[in-house]
């Protein structure tokens, strides 16, 4: 269950999902899920901005009297294309139908 989340929402690269899986508790899918915008995956910099965040966290104890909690949205992937494709079919359009 927790391959098919991490694959779906986070990243399908093999070394990032070891370190999701080592460093996200189970919660922590629900709180990214929360902050989504739409559906799919959220993309490699969203992703790796929650994990080194998770790692500084968890290894770093001091720097959490530093670390400010996170207030990022996140755009799933769907929504991304779903724009690409209203963008291609204006693109194509007639203009004289929206004048």
């Amino acid at each position: 269950m927790e391959e098919q989340i991490i694959d779906s929402t986070m990243t399908k690269d093999k070394r990032l999902k070891r370190l999701v899986k080592e460093y996200f508790r189970p919660e922590d899918y629900f709180l990214l899920r929360d902050r989504m915008i739409g559906s799919g995956a959220i993309g490699g910099k969203a992703c790796g901005m929650l994990l080194a965040r998770k790692i500084a966290d968890t290894e770093l104890a001091d720097y959490r009297q530093y670390s400010e909690p996170h207030d990022s949205f996140y755009i799933g992937s769907d929504v991304v294309l779903h724009v690409h494709r209203i963008k291609r079919r204006l693109a194509s359009a007639d203009p004289a139908a929206f004048a």
